[in-house]
């Protein structure tokens, strides 16, 4: 496998211009809603990924993806948003590149900014998958949101680089980080902040599995959508 970081790009607005991207590649678009009570809507043509309530109902972090079907893919009007961040990911060696699969976390007030562990794979109900366990290689996203603006989370946990941050202008920060190539595993994960905030964070797997050498029936491509419970 070799699923590798392409870019990102971020906006303070209802939308964002998507980084360069080519078919086949996997689109994340990670919002933030800096309101209670207020979801986030994505465009017709998304899959949703993660929907996680601040647990203080203070804001609102979710998460989009699809498999770009051209070069010149956009988000669209993402209702409510009030931060974006977008990234791009893309299956070099020819294999085919899966859905991700989610774990998420969230706290009212703590120093204690936990990326948790990656989510095991298996397949969804009415999609045709390959079970997989979380023993597999993949490259591991790690993405979290708060409201506060003081404290930088650009920091990764160990174990994974920064790939991007927004910061409000005056309220909310997304940040994501990656492991930077496949990993067999990913345990729960701290980064210590310096003030206790309160965050929701997701850990984000990218999976991808070898294109048989025959078969019949061409060229699907298989999707399975997996993680923990919206929270």
């Amino acid at each position: 496998m070799a699923v590798s970081f392409i870019g990102s790009t971020t906006a303070e607005a209802t939308s964002v211009t998507l980084p360069t991207h080519q078919v086949g590649d996997l689109i994340l678009i990670f919002a933030l809603r800096l309101a209670s009570g207020a979801t986030v809507t994505p465009v017709s043509g998304w899959v949703t990924a993660g929907n996680i309530a601040f647990a203080g109902n203070t804001a609102n972090l979710s998460s989009w993806f699809k498999i770009a079907e051209n070069s010149s893919e956009t988000s669209g009007t993402i209702t409510n948003a009030d931060l974006l961040l977008a990234t791009v990911y893309r299956e070099s060696s020819g294999n085919l590149l899966y859905a991700p699969f989610r774990n998420a976390n969230r706290n009212a007030s703590t120093t204690a900014i936990n990326y948790p562990q990656k989510a095991s794979y298996l397949a969804a109900s009415g999609i045709q998958a390959i079970d997989r366990m979380a023993s597999s290689q993949s490259i591991v996203l790690g993405i979290a949101a708060t409201t506060s603006i003081t404290e930088d989370l650009s920091t990764p946990p160990s174990g994974m680089v920064n790939r991007e941050q927004i910061i409000g202008s005056t309220s909310g920060q997304i940040v994501l980080h990656d492991t930077d190539g496949d990993v067999s595993s990913w345990s729960s994960t701290n980064y210590t902040a310096s003030n206790a905030i309160e965050y929701a964070s997701m850990v984000i797997d990218l999976p991808s599995l070898a294109i048989p050498a025959s078969g019949g029936g061409g060229g699907v491509r298989q999707v399975n959508i997996r993680g923990g419970a919206d929270q």
